[in-house]
């Protein structure tokens, strides 16, 4: 991670130890959830991945359960921006592709510059600018930095030393919601 023209230290999650959750009325919901963390001394990032998709942000509670002294978030950002096919195109317009495009009863592969990709792919190639409506596939060289395959919180923290420890992190998520449907059944005597 660059900032400020130097690299940040990156600091990770190790293992989840425990995780629960309380539904309330009205689609709403807490998630506790216990994790280890490996903090490295200064300043460092790290990705806590596997939170819900709805979740408020600003609910975020985090909690070292020992050494509680010894690291705090000093930023914090949610990124729900969730790869897909059409948000990793969009990130290679201008950049070399390969495609797999149909012709009749053949397939072959296509690779150049990505044009445009809506409502047909159009690639650059050494030939020309080619159309291609029958693609099969579509291969790029890696996933953008930026996209992301789960909805993560970033934070950016600052710790004494290096350690190892659990920590307790919390936050309410929306859209959350539990049927209860109850039968009761009476005794006449």
């Amino acid at each position: 991670i660059l900032m400020a023209g130097y690299v940040m230290a990156q600091s990770k999650v190790v293992s989840q130890n425990s995780l629960a959750l309380t539904i309330y009325n009205n689609n709403l919901g807490v998630v506790k959830d216990v994790r280890t963390f490996t903090f490295r001394a200064g300043r460092s990032a790290v990705d806590f991945t596997d939170v819900a998709a709805t979740i408020l942000p600003e609910t975020v509670t985090f909690k070292a359960l020992s050494k509680a002294g010894y690291v705090e978030i000093e930023e914090q950002n949610f990124q729900n921006n969730m790869a897909s096919k059409y948000s990793l195109l969009k990130d290679y317009i201008g950049k070399q592709i390969t495609l797999f495009v149909s012709e009749g009863q053949t397939s072959k592969t296509v690779t150049g510059t990505l044009l445009s990709y809506s409502p047909a792919f159009l690639i650059q190639t050494s030939t020309g600018v080619n159309i291609y409506d029958a693609v099969q596939g579509v291969s790029v060289a890696s996933l953008p930095n930026g996209l992301l395959v789960k909805p993560t919180l970033l934070w950016n923290v600052n710790s004494n030393s290096n350690f190892t420890t659990q920590c307790a992190v919390a936050y309410r998520a929306n859209g959350i919601s539990w049927p209860s449907n109850y039968i009761a059944t009476l005794n006449e005597a």
